[in-house]
């Protein structure tokens, strides 16, 4: 194995930017900056990251094309939505075969991806006479001891590089059947789900919307109790900063991409809504731990 990537980071974009193979739209929710560390490595067939994320994140994106994707949480205090489903520290993550990626994390979010390429996976299902993974995104729930196991086998891989070492990983995945999580969801979580689902795909059609929480309401079809509740349990904030926080995250990626000579700052704010440039820069400042000017200055 390869060793392609191992750095700490204090920007999210920037992490963003340099993530091998996968396509990742990532959300800051949490004050006060960002902290993250990235290390993957990478054979012919295998293919591992570990990822620690210390802030509060809403996470899309798709895992690497050709792979089937798994994921192993590090910590034993674990503790993030993934899918629709609470995760723990004995869950194993199966991604669906379309490597769609929606994940809600907190400021302990800690663990390693393992990506097997499809023809190996085959070839290794075939060969141990085990049947093929569910098409759809579940959970394998695993005893606490072959967690810890699969854990430490997952981090030993990364570690020395060695390709019998992500093997014997690949193979101890695909035998921890476990017992499987039921991939039908209680009724008042999927209107939870759908809820946070149809504000974040306004948001993307509509970057500049300018919601107000009865708007949100109407959009998800639920009450101001239920919306209200869902993104606390989910991102810990209200419906409203999370809107003020996407936007501001979308006003920072507009800002990393704009040239300091022919874009303003007060021209993207006025593109996403903020009326307001003096609390708009107080806002992205205490997000993001700098002043837009800082963000447009090192600009490419």
């Amino acid at each position: 194995m390869q060793l392609v990537l191992d750095r700490k980071y204090d920007d999210l974009d920037i992490l963003i930017e340099d993530v091998r193979d996968w396509n990742l739209d990532f959300r800051q929710l949490e004050t006060g900056g960002f902290y993250g560390r990235i290390i993957q490595s990478i054979s012919p067939h295998v293919f591992i990251s570990y990822a620690r994320f210390g802030c509060k994140l809403h996470q899309e994106g798709l895992t690497p094309s050709g792979y089937r994707t798994f994921v192993i949480p590090c910590a034993e205090n674990v503790n993030f939505w993934w899918l629709g489903h609470s995760v723990t520290s004995s869950d194993l993550l199966v991604f669906s075969e379309s490597r769609n990626l929606e994940s809600a994390s907190n400021n302990s979010f800690e663990i390693f991806t393992v990506s097997l390429e499809e023809s190996y996976l085959e070839d290794l299902l075939q060969a141990m006479q085990l049947p093929r993974f569910q098409t759809n995104a579940h959970v394998i729930r695993l005893d606490p001891e072959t967690a810890v196991t699969l854990r430490g086998s997952a981090m030993r891989a990364l570690r020395t590089h060695s390709s019998a070492d992500s093997h014997a990983l690949a193979e101890m995945i695909i035998s921890s059947r476990g017992l499987e999580k039921q991939s039908g969801k209680a009724g008042r979580q999927r209107l939870r789900d759908q809820a946070i689902r149809l504000v974040c795909d306004y948001l993307h059609d509509r970057p500049n919307a300018d919601l107000n929480i009865s708007d949100m309401c109407r959009l998800a079809n639920v009450s101001e109790r239920t919306l209200q509740y869902t993104f606390k349990q989910r991102y810990g904030v209200s419906p409203n900063n999370f809107i003020k926080r996407w936007k501001l995250n979308s006003a920072k990626k507009l800002l990393l991409k704009a040239s300091p000579y022919e874009v303003t700052i007060s021209q993207i704010a006025e593109s996403l809504n903020f009326n307001h440039q003096s609390q708009f820069a107080a806002d992205y400042r205490i997000l993001f731990g700098e002043l837009p000017s800082q963000t447009l200055a090192r600009a490419q």
